[in-house]
């Protein structure tokens, strides 16, 4: 191999990886801006039981839902659509199930989730066991 051909195929895999790298870093810094968002939402989710009545454990006292939608605003600020939901849920108590889930599926969007498979019903149905 001649040293233009070894120089070349050195540029080739220096440029390589400098792209891998790059979309490495791009990967990471997306992942680090999803993550507090994924937090909040399953915060939100985990806990809607104790916003239904259905609540299993009652030595807690229930606010996890409302500390997940607190911090919503710190997290999902930028979100126009996650504020909307959330200044709808505060300004009215009407229809309270369908804004949970509007709440649910907007802040599912901008982390980056895809829950179209669940039907509202099944967003807002906690898992709980069945009690007499």
């Amino acid at each position: 191999m001649s040293t233009e051909s070894i120089a070349t195929w050195a540029l080739v895999v220096s440029i390589i990886s400098a792209a891998v790298s790059f979309y490495s870093v791009y990967e990471n810094r997306r992942d680090r801006i999803l993550q507090p968002k994924r937090d909040v939402l399953r915060r939100y989710i985990g806990n809607l039981h104790r916003i239904s009545g259905n609540l299993v454990d009652e030595s807690r006292d229930g606010s996890e839902p409302f500390v997940a939608l607190n911090e919503d605003r710190a997290v999902f600020g930028k979100d126009e659509d996650v504020q909307k939901a959330l200044r709808e849920l505060w300004g009215s108590r009407n229809n309270q199930a369908e804004k949970h889930v509007k709440i649910v599926r907007a802040m599912a969007k901008a982390s980056n989730l895809d829950l179209s498979m669940w039907s509202d019903e099944f967003l807002l149905r906690p898992f709980t066991p069945n009690v007499p």
